[in-house]
């Protein structure tokens, strides 16, 4: 059996990161264990639905002495446990792994999930490299050098077996007070910034000038939450923000269009999982949405942070339900073809015995 060690600074609901480790452990097959360690998170609930619990570290990773900490207790760890792959999801495990390799026979590996950049020295020296998307693989080879051959591509993916509704919609609207006719929904990380939740608040209160049948549900958790509820407040729009939830797929399943205007993607697993749900997606033309997103086809693309855009879309989808429709079951089609476990999964366990059998 191999044994594989994922490393991850958090484990978050909101966290598409977290949620891919889920499913990797999830769906693999009985060859690999798989173990995690992290430094904290509000999503340790999700993987308690698969009997496995992460050892959670309490160390300051910004600090010396935490790494030093850290250091030591993966090394006593990888011993304990014959591990063989240190699977790190985060530039700060990446570091940390690349010194554990000079006292451990272990093998390395990286999923890039986001867009960063400096320090290029001490970044991305595991033995091969994991790009979401072929957006992610070209910033790798044009801002970091990284030879192309050592960059494998794996998209983002969902679990059709999670997709579950334990509460009918009527229910779930009743709870949050929800009367109107149309609901529009957003899913991620609470950052302005990045996520372009500022552009969607700005064409919600445009649209709801010309229709109040309009609700919009704000879905996730991060560092301007604060802010958003404040601005939520003071303007007093049919708006709710709701905490990072595990059952997701009952608020998908009461949202008639999901907005993702992210100013930065690397690969959005939202509009995987919305596209499970045959929901009309409304994207910025971003890293590796248009990736997935077909225009016109399958989704509508906007520039990021244009609000007008935004605006038409959403107006599109709104005065054509039939035109929802299609895009919805487009969308669908693609997911299941392309971004389950079932096709991932294996590309997955191939490059886990390619790493141990060639490096």
């Amino acid at each position: 059996m191999k044994s594989i060690l994922h490393l991850q600074t958090e484990l978050n609901l909101s966290c598409g990161v977290s949620k891919t480790i889920y499913l990797i452990i999830k769906n693999s097959s009985k060859n690999f264990q798989h173990h995690i360690i992290s430094l904290g998170g509000n999503g340790l609930e999700r993987f308690k639905q698969i009997d496995h619990i992460p050892r959670i570290l309490k160390r300051n990773r910004h600090s010396l002495y935490g790494t030093v900490r850290i250091l030591l207790h993966l090394l006593s760890y990888c011993h304990h446990n014959n591990i063989n792959i240190l699977h790190s999801h985060h530039r700060y495990f990446d570091t940390i792994i690349w010194i554990l390799r000079k006292l451990l026979k272990v093998k390395t590996i990286m999923s890039v999930h986001n867009n960063v950049f400096g320090r290029k020295y001490l970044s991305y020296k595991s033995d091969i490299l994991l790009a979401c998307s072929y957006s992610v693989k070209n910033h790798l080879v044009e801002n970091f050098s990284i030879d192309e051959n050592k960059i494998y591509i794996i998209p983002n993916f969902i679990d059709t077996e999670d997709i579950k509704i334990t509460l009918s919609s009527d229910e779930l609207k009743n709870s949050l007070g929800i009367t109107q006719k149309i609901i529009i929904g957003f899913v991620g990380r609470l950052n302005y910034s990045k996520k372009g939740i500022d552009v969607l608040l700005e064409a919600f209160e445009s649209l709801q000038k010309l229709n109040k049948e309009l609700f919009l549900i704000i879905i996730g958790s991060g560092k301007d939450e604060r802010e958003i509820r404040k601005h939520i407040l003071n303007n007093k729009n049919s708006v709710a923000l709701i905490s990072s939830k595990i059952d997701i797929y009952n608020y998908y399943n009461i949202i008639d269009i999901i907005v993702l205007p992210s100013r930065e993607e690397a690969f959005g697993i939202v509009q995987l999982e919305a596209g499970a749900m045959k929901k009309p997606v409304i994207s910025t033309s971003v890293g590796g949405i248009v990736e997935v997103i077909d225009d016109g086809k399958d989704g509508l693309l906007i520039s990021p942070g244009n609000v007008n855009e935004l605006v038409k879309a959403l107006l599109k989808i709104i005065n054509n339900p039939n035109y929802a429709k299609l895009l919805g079951m487009n969308l669908y089609n693609k997911v299941l073809t392309n971004y389950t476990a079932k096709q991932i999964i294996p590309i997955y366990q191939n490059l886990y015995n390619k790493l141990l059998n060639r490096y």
